[in-house]
């Protein structure tokens, strides 16, 4: 299938370079990048992969276009390049781009404020890694009990205590401060191999030393003691750490924080395109096929690229409208066009027009928040033709919002017999019972005689 080209017209670009770089993105300057009025000094950086290899959108776009745009080139301001934003996707979750967040919000404030929201939590996390870090180069498992001298557990002992009281992570100190307390009273208080002066130390026989604060308890254990204690830490932290990455899909300001979109389970060639379009606006929308381009549409709804949301639902609710009608013409009906079937006959472009009325009906069908143009265009097809074999296609799919909004579209048609009434009516009673009537799919075969 030939890959499609749909492009809004650019306003000219200005030739004229801006002398003043350190301009950021305002809100006038990224109205004025969107329209492609600005140029930069140097060509703009495309987004990378995960392999490293630099993506050019558009190149591989064929005559085969909706639309034949002018070519325009699209250079925003530098600054609009200064933070880079992992975008990963893919079934494997191990597939991902390198984007930029000032390209990304210029086309999506949902964006924009998700990472705004997260730049005090993006902080909090990059000094949660340094800690881990300085505890990495502490503990080591390999290093060997004699080779564990009292300086190397001070120096231990020293991150372990700026975790219990400065960790970062609010809601994470309180958990490494309850497993640091059980793992001490379960594992080395009561073992006197792991205390100073083992024995003979009567603070850790006092009962009441489980009221001290537990940086004044952990004072009491010896070389063999902390080792444990901060191997149990640096166990602790990377379990955690873990566990933020199993619920990372979940959160989407969690994954912002540390600058990544995740976007799991979605093919590449979507993101590809998407990507393409923030990228090289006058290149316009590049897709394969009514069901890649379903797949764009719910993309730019995930990322709330709400102008790319309205170019690809104008595509499809114009090209679909634009199939039921001609299909209408060549007496083939709407149920035909949803089973694919009785098209045999037509033409390549016919055949691809075809397929964006099932991949739309099936798209409203399954998405109740789908984008009210595509499902007015659907509830209209299904009023205009009242093909009965339609709704049993649609019965067992659509959702009790999308039916009550047909059954008010139904009750505001009139019947056949109110038409044939009507002052003015173009209609025969025969012409309108054939209207409620769906065309069989395929021919009849001719009587033999």
């Amino acid at each position: 299938m030939g890959r499609h080209t749909s492009v809004v017209s650019q306003p000219p670009i200005c030739k004229e370079e801006q002398t003043d770089t350190s301009l950021t993105p305002t809100m006038e300057t990224r109205r004025e990048a969107k329209e492609g009025a600005i140029t930069r000094r140097d060509p703009s950086p495309e987004f990378t992969d995960s392999k490293g290899v630099q993506s050019l959108p558009g190149e591989a776009a064929d005559q085969n276009s909706v639309i034949s745009p002018p070519q325009l080139e699209f250079r925003p301001f530098r600054d609009l390049y200064t933070t880079p934003v992992k975008i990963e996707y893919g079934a494997a979750q191990d597939e991902y781009f390198i984007a930029h967040l000032g390209m990304l919000q210029m086309y999506s404030t949902e964006l924009g404020q998700r990472f705004l929201r997260v730049e005090q939590n993006k902080t909090a996390i990059s000094k949660a890694k340094t800690m881990l870090d300085m505890l990495d180069e502490v503990v080591m498992p390999e290093l060997s009990s004699e080779c564990w001298s009292q300086e190397v557990a001070d120096e231990a002992l020293k991150v372990v205590h700026l975790c219990l009281q400065k960790y970062p992570l609010k809601h994470q100190r309180v958990f490494i401060e309850k497993s640091l307390r059980k793992f001490a009273d379960d594992n080395l208080f009561g073992d006197t191999k792991k205390i100073k002066n083992g024995s003979n130390n009567s603070s850790v026989r006092n009962k009441g030393i489980k009221e001290w604060e537990l940086t004044q308890r952990l004072q009491q254990l010896n070389a063999h003691g902390v080792k444990r204690l901060a191997l149990h830490l640096k166990s602790s932290l990377w379990d955690m750490a873990r566990r933020e990455e199993t619920t990372i899909e979940e959160n989407v300001y969690r994954a912002a924080a540390q600058g990544r979109i995740i976007l799991w389970g979605v093919d590449r060639r979507s993101v590809h395109s998407v990507l393409s379009w923030v990228y090289n606006p006058g290149r316009g929308l590049e897709y394969e096929d009514a069901l890649h381009l379903c797949d764009i549409l719910q993309l730019s709804r995930t990322l709330g690229m709400q102008d790319l949301t309205q170019v690809c639902a104008s595509i499809l609710s114009r090209t679909s409208d634009t199939a039921i009608s001609n299909a209408q013409r060549s007496g083939i009906s709407l149920t035909c066009l949803l089973a694919d079937q009785g098209l045999e006959g037509i033409d390549r472009e016919e055949r691809v027009e075809h397929g964006f009325v099932r991949a739309v009906f099936d798209y409203v069908l399954e998405h109740g928040d789908a984008p009210t143009v595509l499902q007015d265009m659907v509830i209209q097809a299904i009023v205009s033709t009242r093909d009965l074999e339609t709704f049993d296609y649609i019965t067992i799919k659509m959702s009790r919002e999308f039916s009550l909004r047909l059954n008010k579209a139904l009750l505001g048609q009139p019947s056949a017999s109110q038409t044939e009434s009507m002052p003015g009516s173009q209609f025969t009673g025969v012409e309108n019972e054939s209207r409620t009537m769906s065309t069989p799919c395929a021919p009849e075969p001719p009587v033999q005689g």
